[in-house]
Parts: C-alpha cells; sequence; structure tokens
C-alpha cells in the first residue's frame, strides 16, 4: 500500500510518514498481543463446556503467561552480571567514576 501511495504520490514526505504509520501500527499490534488481556479469558460458556475436560487456561498476554519464568531469569542475570561482588566492592571502594569489570555474557544452558 505504502509503494503504492509513492507511486502515485510523492512527495518527498511521504515515504517518511507513511513508515511512522506502519511502525506505531507495529507496535501497538505489539504491546496489545503481549499484554493483554491481564487476566485469562476462558472465552463463551459453550467454549468452555466443550473443553471442559481438557487442560484449557484461557487465552492471556504472552508475556504475563511467562512472567515468572521472565522474572527468574532476569533476577539470575541481574545477580550475575550487575549485583555481583566484584561490581558492588569496585562501586564502594573506587566510586562510580572508576572503569568497571566487563559484564559477564548470558550463562551456558544445558538444554
Amino acid at each position: 500500500v505504502q509503494m503504492g501511495a509513492w507511486l502515485l504520490w510523492s512527495p518527498k514526505w511521504s515515504l517518511a510518514v507513511g513508515g511512522a504509520a506502519v511502525g506505531y501500527l507495529t507496535n501497538l499490534v505489539a504491546l496489545k498481543v503481549m499484554f493483554e488481556p491481564v487476566e485469562p479469558y476462558k472465552g463463551p460458556e459453550w467454549l468452555q463446556g466443550m473443553l471442559q475436560g481438557q487442560n484449557w487456561k484461557g487465552f492471556q498476554g504472552l508475556f504475563l503467561t511467562r512472567q515468572d519464568a521472565v522474572a527468574e531469569e532476569f533476577a539470575e542475570f541481574m545477580s550475575r552480571a550487575v549485583l555481583s561482588a566484584p561490581q558492588i566492592w569496585a562501586a564502594l571502594l573506587l566510586g562510580s567514576t572508576h572503569s568497571r569489570p566487563p559484564l559477564q555474557g548470558p550463562p551456558e544452558r544445558d538444554e
């Protein structure tokens, strides 16, 4: 759509405005999918009746369904890279203007 509009009507700013609109809509959809609905939506009564014997928890935002795992991984990163003993001692002894030790990379996973 954006390319067709530019071919028919091509002021210099049309690509920038079109790109901004597409970017805004993409971000809006991504945020809605990640964070809404907050409470699980189980659907209408007839659907709940059909899925009664199965492990149906309903629809929920993608981030909210994985919130416990994300919080655990974030806490592990913070304790390893940001709030590690060398980082804290360096900040206490040398102040905030010294060069900090480099952050460690992500942990090795055994999967």
